[in-house]
């Protein structure tokens, strides 16, 4: 293993280790759980599954943004 994986691997722990987020803790564990079970569509929350499906539905439909158009909004606030 070389030092650079190492060192974002001691810098994961210790962000970890000091989080208080439940939500975040909650998704990690989600994460965890889901690459231990193989399939992360199974562990995660139906309200996460129902935003990707309409998401999905968007992107069919031709309702989308360009990314570019999203930046030029955003730097003109």
């Amino acid at each position: 293993m070389s030092t650079a994986i190492a060192t974002k691997k001691l810098q994961l722990i210790e962000w970890i280790t000091q989080m208080e987020d439940e939500t975040m803790i909650g998704y990690l564990i989600g994460l965890l759980e889901a690459r231990e079970a193989g399939d992360w569509w199974e562990i995660i929350p139906q309200a996460d599954k129902e935003s990707i499906l309409r998401g999905i539905e968007d992107v069919k439909n031709g309702h989308v943004i360009p990314a570019a158009e999203v930046f030029t909004r955003l730097n003109r606030k």
